[in-house]
């Protein structure tokens, strides 16, 4: 979906390297701080379909709960 983006090629490298590791992005330092924001993050980034929360059990999480109400 992001052809029109141009990343330069050790970019283009580390993320196919994080794909074939299946593993995320990684999530900034500070949000380690902030428990709730970063396991939500963490629930949402997994790569694996069939690991990865689905959207219902995600919004459950505290961490929205908190954003929204």
């Amino acid at each position: 979906p992001w052809t029109n983006v141009t990343r330069p090629p050790e970019d283009q490298i580390y993320i196919q390297n994080q794909l074939l590791a299946k593993k995320g992005p990684p999530i900034p330092d500070e949000l380690k701080k902030q428990y709730e924001a970063y396991d939500f993050i963490q629930l949402c980034l997994i790569p694996v379909v069939n690991e990865r929360p689905m959207a219902k059990t995600l919004l459950d999480h505290p961490y929205p709960r908190v954003r929204t109400g």
